[in-house]
């Protein structure tokens, strides 16, 4: 699963051929427009009954384009005048109308001075383009490919935690996708995995999965590889959140079925697998997790999207061991807590490499720290092994702290958002008291009252994560 470049071209397709196989080693994935047999599956397995459907159709799953622009070769005479052909025009017309003008590189191939301006066309002379001179050999290729990843760095991204923020944003993405795509499906699938999260913390998880399966439907298998995959990581994780609003519960305590537990797991894990793994085979239950490594090869190979989806299941799998684990029954169950700590760990490890990657992803991959630690914490805790613990809650406090002070400056008036990132911190607050000044303690459990009342007194909607608050604050206030 990784990102799709188009690839134009005119004469014959050698050089195209010569850039593909650079870019895929690169860690891209190389379309070459129109029937070329070497194209990966995920384009060739839709027939059409034209050229231009098939082309179409590649552009519209690509998220950018190469587009090879050549002036006169070895073998045209000297009278032959260098040209600019119809379907490449077309091509470069189309594309520019659904990308930025950023995710468009143009390289001019052999095209002299006075050709360079009469050729193309006066509406796209604002595309940045690169004249290449010499032989078309494997060194242009090179050099192509080595000027598109220079451009990568000029291609806005979209800031993930901006994005939770902004989620309905997201939610037009999908509705308007299949007739009026804003984005690729590369881009999308990256901003389901938001949606998920952003669903989550607004409790709006019915909504969302309404919306994601009505998508689901319409599709039809008609998507790449990689949405089809994000289309399933959000259906599994609706399932999970609504398996945890839906549970019962005894005396505030979870109590999640066996068999929903089970089957949730599986799914997981099974996601888990096929982002690590190309055996098709490869037997879910005999994976090893502690193998669960996003990093720089794993990028290279899998792509973006894959490494924010192994990451994501395995932070959720912590959250759904969390669930499971509340049940006392379980809590002190040292197998069951030994595997949930593996996967918030490996979780740990994963965001830690995700927020590095790029700034854009790391204000998103510290809302998932900071969960993370804590629930880690807790499985520490469950076993009694309280040093391990101490050391995960202080860093989760540390996350939400600032999660918290960052949410209270900010400019944006996000109210749902604000009480769920408030809600999160506060529990942490109230885990971790003994860890501040008896001053600092007095304060925040003020403020953690003051915060009770208004949403008791607003009769906003609560959930277990609010009463689980409410009781241990009422808790801590009764010992003193």
């Amino acid at each position: 699963m990784k990102d799709l470049i188009f690839i134009g071209w005119n004469k014959d397709n050698a050089l195209a051929v010569k850039v593909k196989e650079i870019l895929d080693k690169a860690g891209y994935m190389g379309v070459i427009g129109g029937e070329y047999s070497g194209n990966p599956d995920v384009i060739t397995k839709k027939s059409f009954q034209t050229v231009n459907e098939t082309i179409r159709y590649q552009m519209h799953r690509c998220s950018q384009a190469i587009m090879l622009y050549r002036g006169k070769t070895a073998e045209d005479d000297s009278k032959t005048a260098a040209k600019l052909s119809g379907n490449l025009i077309y091509e470069m017309g189309y594309l520019y109308s659904r990308y930025s003008s950023s995710r468009m590189h143009i390289f001019k191939i052999n095209i002299s001075k006075e050709e360079e301006n009469s050729l193309l066309p006066s509406d796209l002379h604002g595309i940045w383009s690169a004249s290449c001179e010499g032989a078309e050999d494997d060194a242009m290729a090179e050099r192509i490919v080595d000027l598109f990843k220079d451009r990568q760095r000029l291609i806005p991204r979209t800031d993930l935690a901006k994005l939770v923020n902004h989620y309905h944003r997201i939610s037009y993405e999908i509705e308007e996708h299949l007739e009026n795509p804003r984005i690729s499906d590369y881009e999308l699938a990256k901003h389901l995995i938001v949606y998920v999260q952003g669903a989550y913390m607004r409790q709006k998880i019915l909504l969302a999965q309404t919306k994601c399966k009505s998508f689901k439907r319409e599709l039809h298998n008609a998507g790449s590889a990689t949405l089809e995959t994000a289309l399933e990581f959000a259906m599994n994780a609706f399932d999970m959140f609504l398996s945890i609003e839906n549970a019962e519960t005894v005396n505030n305590k979870l109590i999640i079925s066996e068999d929903t537990f089970d089957r949730v797991h599986s799914k997981y894990r099974k996601l888990i697998v096929q982002a690590f793994s190309n055996d098709e085979n490869v037997n879910v239950r005999r994976f090893d997790m502690s193998k669960a490594v996003v990093d720089e090869n794993f990028l290279k190979e899998r792509g973006e999207v894959s490494a924010w989806i192994a990451t994501q299941s395995l932070q959720h799998l912590s959250l759904w061991f969390m669930a499971y684990l509340d049940n006392p029954e379980h809590t002190a169950d040292e197998i069951i807590n030994r595997i949930a700590i593996t996967y918030g760990e490996k979780s740990i490890e994963n965001l830690l490499f995700m927020s590095k990657l790029a700034p854009e992803n790391k204000g998103f991959a510290n809302i998932m720290l900071g969960y993370s630690y804590r629930n880690v914490a807790n499985f520490y805790r469950n076993l009694n092994e309280l040093d391990a613990a101490k050391k995960n809650d202080e860093i989760a406090l540390d996350i939400l702290e600032k999660l918290y002070d960052d949410m209270e400056n900010a400019n944006d008036e996000n109210p749902e958002l604000e009480n769920y990132i408030k809600l999160e911190y506060f529990l942490q607050v109230v885990d971790t008291l003994d860890s501040f000044s008896e001053y600092d303690a007095s304060r925040m459990l003020r403020e953690i009252g003051k915060y009770i009342k208004e949403i008791d007194t607003e009769q906003k909607r609560k959930n277990l994560m609010f009463d689980r608050l409410k009781e241990a604050y009422n808790n801590v206030i009764s010992k003193e």
